[in-house]
């Protein structure tokens, strides 16, 4: 197929927020210099999924990228500028335009690892800490509270991580997504809190 390669845009779920980031699987060509080129705040390697859009285009030789960034429902201005920044920066490398595009450097941040902070009872939910915040082992990033607003529990982090994307619904139920942590086993000393925090 005539492709150079693929760029898949998303954003965050229902009340979702997701910082903007690039994800890609290191199993295909190139990838790696063209997240970089993109120039997103996280950069994210996955693997890939069997089944998926970048699994098949994998197998066909074409580099996929997927762009999250913001929350469905919403216009986010710094995700979606994020992104036409992106997109800028991969038509130039590619030449497809030739004027050099005026982008921020926003000196990317290489994650390799992910996980989920879920909530483990029904309640209240209020975020201390936000997409974008680098957070330690052990701090209190969010309160969970009863339906009477009487009885709270804290969210802890369990490691020290950037969070990704966090969850913006006043109302939780039990095994909903709060926080999405983000590291780098061997870059964790890279400790920025980022601005532009949703």
């Amino acid at each position: 197929p005539s492709v150079d390669c693929i760029i898949d845009f998303h954003t965050g779920g229902d009340s979702r927020y997701n910082y903007p980031q690039i994800r890609y699987a290191t199993a295909a060509p190139d990838i790696a210099e063209l997240a970089k080129v993109f120039n997103p705040p996280f950069i994210i390697e996955k693997p890939l999924i069997s089944k998926s859009l970048r699994k098949i285009a994998h197998e066909k030789g074409i580099p996929v990228l997927v762009y999250e960034g913001g929350e469905s429902t919403r216009l986010d201005p710094f995700a979606i500028k994020t992104g036409l920044e992106g997109i800028s920066n991969i038509l130039y490398h590619l030449e497809f335009i030739k004027e050099k595009p005026d982008t921020s450097i926003k000196n990317s941040i290489e994650i390799n690892k992910t996980s989920w902070i879920r909530s483990r009872d029904s309640g209240i939910f209020k975020n201390l800490k936000k997409a974008g915040d680098f957070v330690h082992k052990n701090e209190i990033i969010g309160v969970l509270k009863d339906v009477l607003g009487e009885n709270s529990k804290n969210i802890i982090a369990r490691r020290d991580a950037y969070i990704i994307g966090h969850n913006n619904a006043p109302v939780v139920n039990m095994g909903d997504a709060l926080f999405h942590l983000g590291w780098h086993e061997e870059k964790i000393k890279d400790k920025r809190t980022l601005s532009n925090t949703k």
